[in-house]
């Protein structure tokens, strides 16, 4: 359905598709990224390159440094996040550290809370993903960070991912209550 407001037009198609899709191929990716061992196989990105502009990518995100324990990710799961401490980070620099997170004995599940698109006469398009976003490491179900994401994809006249906007809203690293309704710990 789409709807006229304003100079823009909102809908949930082509664009929505793609981001739906990229989520899909993420989360499948880290969880048959061979873990413990000491480099992804080549070609291991080459899923993602499908949706984004690899020479133009920036993941820009809010003072992601105070969110993410890059010292307990070294220390704990033996993977170095300190790449996560800048607020931006071109393709090389987000694959290495998401590589290196898929990697360690990681896992990330998410819930779309909402998704809309929006395009704009002469202006590329844009995909605004709110996700609840659940993560942690294997063996430890007791210790799941969650957290309420707000994601801005900006498109290329291409179609191809450019810009990742990231905002973390509500991420406390804290243990996902047991007697919430999305959790699958039984309380």
């Amino acid at each position: 359905m789409t709807t006229t407001a304003g100079t823009g037009t909102f809908a949930r198609g082509e664009l929505s598709g793609k981001v739906l899709d990229f989520c899909q191929v993420l989360q499948r990716m880290v969880a048959e990224a061979p873990k413990g061992a000491d480099a992804l196989p080549d070609g291991f990105w080459e899923p993602l390159t499908a949706f984004v502009d690899t020479d133009a990518y920036l993941r820009c995100s809010q003072d992601y440094a105070a969110i993410v324990d890059t010292e307990r990710a070294e220390r704990e799961f033996g993977y170095d996040a300190r790449a996560y401490a800048t607020s931006m980070l071109t393709w090389d620099e987000w694959t290495a550290v998401a590589g290196a997170w898929a990697l360690s004995p990681s896992y990330w599940e998410y819930t779309v809370m909402r998704i809309a698109e929006f395009t704009i006469p002469g202006l590329p398009g844009v995909v605004y993903l709110e996700l609840e976003e659940r993560g942690g490491f294997s063996g430890q179900p007791g210790q799941v960070s969650w957290s309420n994401t707000i994601l801005l994809f900006e498109f290329n006249a291409a179609g191809k991912l450019g810009v990742l906007r990231l905002g973390v809203a509500d991420y406390a690293l804290r243990t996902w209550p047991a007697c919430h309704p999305s959790s699958r710990v039984s309380g």
